[in-house]
């Protein structure tokens, strides 16, 4: 019996978060490199932010985390 394999929906990165890593070479280069099941979790939690201050406090903790790997 053959599994079927789930179908992954496309990634689609937030304009806001796109230039957050277009600004930062070491953050966008460990992200580029990460699974899509990764990129899905750090998306997450950038999207979590209701308020725009607390989706820009979101993707500044989410720089720095990607920044410092």
């Amino acid at each position: 019996m053959k599994t079927m394999k789930k179908q992954q929906t496309p990634l689609i990165i937030p304009e806001d978060f796109q230039f957050a890593l277009n600004n930062n070479t070491k953050a966008k280069e460990y992200f580029e490199k990460l699974p899509p099941s990764h990129k899905r979790e750090y998306l997450g939690y950038v999207n979590e932010g209701k308020k725009p201050e607390t989706r820009a406090r979101h993707i500044a903790k989410t720089m720095e985390a990607l920044s410092s790997k």
